[in-house]
């Protein structure tokens, strides 16, 4: 009896890949990059401050991920932040909580974060490693407000 395998083929240079079979390819580490849909929680005429997010990870295996926000469609690399856990042996979740803010460009403080949609972005640093990881949820914490209009 013959177990069917499965795998997957790289639309940018062929290569096809084993599913189940380890954490790495050909030797070099397997990156995770997952990318949430835009969303417009205040609606897509309104903005809104986003306060807080909260990434909920269930895994087995090491976990070192980069989270960015992306707002209006534009990387936030100064609000990024990473989530790092250790292996455990069971499957463990865990929810990161994190505030969302950038350093002002006009002063050494933190404003929050404000726009009309967002997005997260997650990648891990070094690819993926032995064991699960899964990618659960994301959920905002956010405001509505007025949205700002050009002046007449």
């Amino acid at each position: 009896m013959t177990i069917p395998r499965a795998m997957i083929g790289s639309a940018t240079d062929g290569r096809i890949i084993l599913l189940n079979e380890g954490h790495q390819d050909d030797g070099e580490p397997i990156p995770l990059r997952v990318t949430g849909n835009p969303c417009a929680p205040g609606g897509a005429a309104n903005e809104c401050y986003f306060h807080r997010v909260y990434v909920t990870v269930t895994h087995t295996a090491r976990i070192h991920l980069r989270c960015t926000p992306i707002i209006n469609r534009e990387h936030v690399p100064e609000a990024a932040f990473d989530i790092e856990l250790p292996p455990t042996p069971e499957r463990r979740s865990h929810t990161h909580e994190e505030d969302l803010g950038a350093v002002s460009a006009y002063g050494n403080y933190v404003e929050g974060l404000r726009g009309r949609w967002f997005q997260l972005e997650i990648n891990s640093v070094g690819g993926v490693h032995s064991g699960d990881t899964i990618i659960d949820q994301v959920a905002l914490d956010y405001l509505p407000v007025s949205p700002t209009r050009p002046t007449e």
